[in-house]
């Protein structure tokens, strides 16, 4: 069992259409290497667990998120930086967050 906080600094977003079982994933890199993937499955069925996947060798965090959220999340990888994704593997538990303090109010006026 393990426990990720991967840090990442650039992303790739896929929107799918097709008889397939994700609704968009994006895509999360630190310094060009693969480093997780955040799912998104339909509002209507049930969202896969978080995990692990491991498509190039490597084990890394899986979080997964209903659709609806999916503007919500590019919303944070298009405002916020630095940022991690964690995962507790024991429990499922996993987020995307700012990997520092925030001051409050930072878009305020721009």
């Amino acid at each position: 069992m393990a426990t990720y906080t991967n840090g990442f600094d650039a992303y790739q977003a896929f929107y799918y259409s097709g008889p397939t079982q994700f609704q968009a994933v994006i895509q999360v890199y630190n310094a060009g290497v693969f480093n997780g993937r955040i799912g998104f499955y339909p509002d209507a069925g049930p969202v896969v667990p978080n995990g692990e996947i491991q498509p190039t060798g490597i084990k890394v965090p899986a979080v997964n998120y209903a659709l609806s959220r999916f503007e919500a999340v590019m919303g944070m990888l298009r405002f916020e930086k630095p940022l991690y994704i964690y995962l507790d593997t024991v429990t499922g538990i996993g987020f995307l967050g700012t990997s520092q303090l925030e001051p409050v109010g930072e878009q305020e006026g721009h």
